[in-house]
């Protein structure tokens, strides 16, 4: 009965420990672009704007100035990141780019 129970056991804490999936990215943004910026976010949930560490209020201001440029930004999300950061700053791109003209793409990190 014990042996029996050990692989149960295993499986359980195997599938608690697993990482949750966030929603896919935007289906209407571009799926494979050229790009200007690189927005990645990190593990501690930490904003890298083309690789400096900035603020959620500092990337809404870089954004407005992105679109203006007609930039196209890659988001980038580390594994690990919460899904709240990763549909913020969605919500955040989706807000100041004109995401539906192809100036938002998401591509997992290594990619």
């Amino acid at each position: 009965m014990i042996k029996a129970a050990i692989p149960v056991i295993a499986l359980l804490l195997v599938s608690a420990c697993a990482e949750k999936t966030c929603a896919a990215p935007r289906a209407n943004w571009a799926k494979n672009e050229p790009f200007d910026d690189v927005l990645a976010l990190d593990k501690h949930d930490r904003i890298l704007w083309n690789g400096q560490i900035t603020s959620f209020e500092r990337l809404r201001d870089t954004l407005n100035k992105a679109d203006a440029q007609a930039h196209v930004v890659r988001l980038i999300p580390a594994a690990g990141t919460s899904c709240e950061m990763i549909e913020k700053v969605r919500l955040a791109m989706d807000r100041s780019l004109s995401c539906g003209q192809r100036r938002c793409l998401e591509t997992a990190a290594g990619q």
